[in-house]
């Protein structure tokens, strides 16, 4: 099986709505990692919320090896936040 490369925003929703978190790309056979820039984004949410990856086209055309790129949404349900206490 052969997959595209990848370029998504990437959103989180709770009952009060969506969120944009950033976006995340990445290019056919490589690795990755994507993070949301620190704790203080958890505070006051739920234990559980949904994170939603969409195709996007202007993140695509921000890296200069994505040519094709898949085209859809990936939906995570359920996504456990972690609470950080300092």
């Amino acid at each position: 099986m052969s997959f595209p490369d990848l370029a998504f925003d990437v959103f989180m929703q709770t009952a009060q709505g969506e969120t944009r978190l950033g976006s995340i790309c990445c290019a056919k056979g490589k690795d990755t990692s994507y993070g949301t820039g620190g704790s203080d984004k958890a505070k006051g949410l739920p234990a559980k919320v949904k994170v939603i990856l969409r195709s996007s086209v202007d993140v695509a055309k921000g890296t200069p090896d994505e040519t094709a790129i898949y085209s859809g949404e990936i939906v995570f349900p359920d996504v456990p936040v972690r609470q950080e206490t300092c």
